[in-house]
């Protein structure tokens, strides 16, 4: 279940950054589930059209997802075993960084809050996911128009940006590193 809570979060956050004037950063993404830490964390990296999540479920399993929107490709790599996926991109394997939600119907403001020591304006998203009608809420950053949180209006699910660092990001993070192999996508 917690994995595909993280694969459906992974989903609402990123391809649509692509879209916008989303600044370089970093910083750690954390998801929580019921409103209790799923022990779901990941080391975030962001460039125009490109991304990379360092991902760590627990202690026992992590992958890294690099995220190519300018070649509509996803790589999950195995660290482990030196090998990779490869499949073309997605929004159900995506976070989304800013904009508009996938399936969005109405979106409407309602006030200010500080996230994580940023500024933010908070909306109410109305968005239509596989035939369900569903309701968050998403804090974009004044300054930079990051999503630095986003959560289901029932409680059920979050997301958050913490230790957000603006800056140019280093180009190898966003390629596949040498000496990996490429295997089939396992069937589920």
């Amino acid at each position: 279940m917690k994995r595909k809570i993280s694969w459906g979060l992974l989903a609402v956050w990123f391809l649509a950054a692509a879209a916008f004037a989303v600044p370089d950063f970093s910083g750690e993404w954390v998801i929580r589930s019921a409103g209790r830490d799923t022990g779901t964390t990941a080391r975030l990296n962001w460039t125009t059209r490109k991304w990379r999540a360092e991902m760590h479920m627990g202690r026992s399993f992590s992958m890294t997802m690099i995220g190519r929107v300018d070649i509509n490709k996803l790589w999950v790599l195995n660290a482990g075993s030196r090998t990779y996926t490869e499949s073309a991109l997605d929004f159900m394997r995506s976070p989304m960084i800013s904009g508009r939600y996938p399936g969005e119907t109405a979106r409407r403001p309602v006030g200010r809050e500080e996230i994580n020591s940023v500024m933010c304006n908070k909306f109410e998203v109305n968005y239509e996911f596989r035939g369900e009608r569903k309701r968050a809420y998403q804090w974009i950053s004044v300054d930079n128009q990051i999503a630095m949180k986003t959560a289901d209006a029932g409680g059920t699910w979050s997301n958050e940006i913490r230790n957000l660092r603006i800056g140019v990001q280093p180009a190898a993070l966003f390629e596949l590193p040498s000496g990996y192999r490429r295997v089939p996508i396992p069937r589920i």
